[in-house]
């Protein structure tokens, strides 16, 4: 006796079996209206491409979230530095320590990816000796000299004078350290000073045609989150309603209108 094959579904039949194609259509109907109503696009890498959200029935621009973009390079600055400030205040009511110090390279020619390199291998030694938690960091360039501005998170005691010595071993450069305060003022300035050349070092990459260095990095043990799970939680803090997935559809308006991801009775135009 053979096992039957499970009855396939009708994407276009809801659960009582009625034909769900004028649902469907007027679906269509409702995001190519508020397609018409969105703005020109600012990210020319996602030009094509719109978000609908059914919780307001509007559309949006899709953004690429690069830094090699100027226009998300701008929205990625802001978004750091929201997270960093966030995360050196919740380290203040924690008690937890804090430290900021920035590494500068060597005089002579170092690219900031030589530099990101050379910086990544001694932050993994840092970690193994558990000199820190958590970190934050930014690479800039400035008139050619790339630096990193570091901020760590608990872990032990990070003497300057051993700072000094194991920068200058893994041939980073020199090192500056400054206090950084328990205020919400200071976490303002400082993630504001850390972020304040991402902008300038994504620009000069591009303009140099120097290979990919990210400019702003968080840890993934950096609290509250990283970037990624940082943008929904950034744009609620600014007033928007976040979609969930299940009420956001990605559109492409390059050729055909399509819904790329409807979940259920989705399909092409």
């Amino acid at each position: 006796m053979t096992r039957s094959e499970p009855e396939k579904k009708d994407p276009y039949l809801d659960s009582a079996g009625k034909n769900n194609l004028r649902k469907d259509q007027l679906f269509f109907d409702q995001v190519e209206a508020a397609s018409t109503k969105v703005q020109a696009p600012r990210c020319k890498a996602a030009k094509n491409l719109l978000i609908f959200s059914k919780t307001n029935d509007k559309a949006f621009r899709a953004s690429c979230k690069c830094w090699s973009c100027s226009t998300c390079a701008r929205l990625n600055t802001r978004l750091c530095a929201w997270l960093i400030k966030k995360g050196l205040l919740e380290a203040f009511e924690t008690d937890l320590r804090v430290r900021y110090f920035v590494i500068t390279s060597l005089p002579g020619k170092m690219t900031p990816e030589e530099f990101q390199a050379r910086w990544s291998k001694f932050r993994r030694s840092f970690t193994a000796k558990g000199k820190f938690e958590s970190q934050a960091e930014a690479i800039e360039v400035i008139e050619g000299r790339p630096h990193v501005n570091v901020l760590t998170v608990g872990g032990k005691y990070i003497h300057t004078s051993w700072l000094k010595r194991a920068s200058s071993k893994a041939g980073l450069g020199g090192v500056w350290v400054s206090e950084t305060g328990r205020s919400k003022d200071d976490a303002r300035r400082l993630a504001n000073y850390v972020t304040k050349g991402a902008e300038e070092t994504a620009q000069w990459q591009r303009q140099g045609g120097v290979g990919r260095a990210q400019p702003v990095r968080l840890s993934r043990q950096w609290k509250p989150c990283g970037i990624t799970k940082g943008r929904r939680k950034y744009l609620q803090s600014r007033g928007f309603k976040t979609p969930t997935k299940n009420q956001s559809f990605l559109i492409s308006t390059s050729g055909r209108f399509k819904i790329l991801n409807k979940p259920s009775s989705g399909g092409d135009r």
